[in-house]
């Protein structure tokens, strides 16, 4: 199983697995709700996220995330994941360091994985590109495409994400399932998230919906 695949297998099974009894750290702020018709299936928004559980819900791969945790100093990490009946997700995480460079290095390790993932699917013009290209809408952000049908299976999947750090915080918001969702869902959500720290996001009020 690639990665990729197993990033959407670890989502679609999320619950328990995301939750733990470690003393909550200063946790960052996260997303308070889901899209409509979404629910919350695993809240970990307390900074008890372990580091095994995020090295398995990036694009990234598993044993590489955990070298980068341990090399960039991880302190802890929170994070949400909604799920819609058809099997939609949107993931919000929070990962943090001991300091600024080390967020602003693992974001890039990140978007590095991420750009050699597009060579786990095989991008196609009736099931969307895939790719990275910069978020202007957040400072530093980075907004990536994963689609087409993994090669693992002929069901295709598909992943929208946009990454950025903040201060001691990478941050990752993302949506994904076997249909291309919309992109201005997950930069709607990507920017809420940014507000919610006070880093740009140009976001109207505190709802996706700008309300």
């Amino acid at each position: 199983m690639t990665a990729f695949a197993g990033l959407v297998v670890w989502i679609l099974t999320a619950g328990a697995a995301g939750c733990s009894s470690s003393s909550p750290s200063a946790p960052s702020p996260l997303i308070p709700t889901g899209p409509g018709g979404y629910r919350l299936v695993s809240d970990a928004s307390r900074d008890q996220l372990p580091e095994k559980s995020v090295t398995e819900v990036t694009p990234a791969d598993p044993s590489l995330t955990k070298a980068a945790l341990d090399r960039y100093g991880f302190t802890g990490a929170s994070s949400r994941i909604w799920k819609a009946t058809t099997g939609d997700f949107l993931l919000d995480l929070a990962v943090r360091f001991d300091r600024p460079a080390a967020a602003r290095s693992f974001a890039s390790f990140e978007l590095t994985q991420i750009a050699d993932r597009v060579q786990d699917v095989a991008p196609n013009a009736s099931l969307g590109q895939s790719g990275v290209s910069p978020f202007k809408a957040i400072p530093g952000a980075s907004l990536y495409l994963l689609g087409g049908p993994n090669r693992q299976t002929v069901k295709p999947l598909f992943i929208e994400g946009v990454v950025f750090s903040s201060g001691t915080t990478t941050y990752l918001v993302e949506t994904g399932g076997s249909l291309p969702i919309t992109a201005a869902v997950v930069e709607r959500y990507a920017r809420l998230q940014a507000s919610l720290i006070g880093d740009g996001g140009n976001v109207e009020g505190r709802t996706p919906d700008g309300k």
